[in-house]
């Protein structure tokens, strides 16, 4: 039964979530999409449905493995042809599947966010919606399989992360969030999509679960500019991501050939300097807070004050370092709010295993 959007305001931060959102908006529009049975066949009915009910029947027993077939192959020429609205569509009519898929390697999975998890199964399944070859048959069970597989590599990629320990402290590195929505934030505000208030005020209400009214005080809105704000950003966000304008990030796109090492501010010198001493080539990203300590390295990166400024450079910053021929890079996370938090990810990002290791 067709849902309305506004019942929709308390709906959860995972990346499925935001998915079947937009495609219940979708299906709530007054020019909602549809699929004709009679054109498609295969014992469906002989009438235009809903993408909403349409779910339903390709859900349910009676459905022949036939039909599903020629539906899929439909959604998914309509998704690659027509536009974001048909890949939000196609998404949203898998988003049952991909639940019970994150679901299942999600058991007992304590090393990182299980949200990480639908990030992976989803990004998977839309790139799989891009590239799956329609000439062969069972096209949905094939690119379920290329979503579960991505859940998978990303648990295994997470509890790699929780057993390895940094040489030089003790304490182990954090699960590495592949794909975290607030990384899509970031390059959402990189490439223009939305602004830095607008991914300040999703990260906020939507990731750190803060109250609509709080962000607003916070950004300095007033809670009903906020709500209306973010009701327009965010389905254009979502727009971005399902048609590839922004990325939700796979981790080759984040990992300096460097060595990288994440400790405290205060102790940033301290560190640095002691690696420069035992043979390393050290590059320092040196915290505003101590933009004027002398410290003994190889190559130091000043970290901007502003985080626009930061995120905007982090990677410029990263590839410096590894260019002039830095193999151990020593960095502090900033405060973890707005877009502190998405710096704060990538940096972890960075400091987490490879997929080589």
């Amino acid at each position: 039964m067709p849902t309305n959007p506004s019942d929709l305001a308390g709906l959860d931060r995972s990346p499925l979530d935001i998915a079947e959102r937009a495609f219940r908006m979708l299906a709530c529009a007054p020019s909602s999409l549809a699929v004709d049975g009679r054109q498609v066949g295969h014992g469906l009915p002989r009438r235009s449905m809903l993408l909403i009910e349409l779910r339903d029947v390709l859900i349910h027993p009676s459905c022949s493995n036939a039909a599903r077939d020629a539906v899929w192959r439909l959604l998914v020429t309509r998704a690659r042809q027509n536009g974001p609205q048909w890949m939000v569509s196609a998404v949203g009519v898998a988003v049952p599947a991909l639940r019970g898929i994150s679901g299942r390697i999600c058991r007992g999975y304590v090393a990182g966010d299980p949200e990480d998890i639908d990030t992976e199964v989803l990004t998977a399944f839309i790139e799989a919606i891009r590239t799956v070859n329609l000439d062969s048959p069972n096209v949905f069970p094939r690119m379920c399989a290329v979503a579960r597989r991505a859940g998978e590599r990303a648990r295994e990629n997470a509890e790699a992360g929780v057993a390895r320990r940094f040489p030089l402290q003790e304490s182990a590195p954090p699960a590495v969030p592949w794909g975290h929505p607030d990384l899509v934030l970031l390059d959402a505000v990189a490439k223009g999509v939305i602004s830095e208030v607008d991914a300040e005020l999703i990260g906020m209400t939507r990731l750190e679960k803060c109250t609509l009214a709080d962000a607003a005080r916070q950004l300095g809105l007033t809670t009903e500019a906020a709500k209306k704000r973010r009701q327009r950003c965010e389905p254009i966000l979502v727009d971005a991501v399902l048609s590839g304008e922004v990325e939700a990030a796979h981790p080759s796109h984040y990992a300096p050939r460097a060595q990288v090492v994440l400790v405290e501010p205060g102790k940033v010198v301290a560190e640095a300097e002691l690696a420069q001493e035992l043979g390393r080539q050290v590059g320092v990203f040196l915290p505003p807070s101590f933009a004027d300590a002398p410290v003994k390295a190889h190559a130091v990166v000043a970290v901007p004050a502003s985080m626009a400024d930061y995120a905007r450079g982090l990677y410029g910053f990263l590839r410096e370092l590894d260019q002039l021929g830095c193999d151990l890079i020593v960095a502090s996370l900033p405060a973890e709010e707005g877009l502190g938090l998405a710096i704060a990810n990538r940096l972890r990002r960075a400091a987490g295993p490879r997929p080589s290791e």
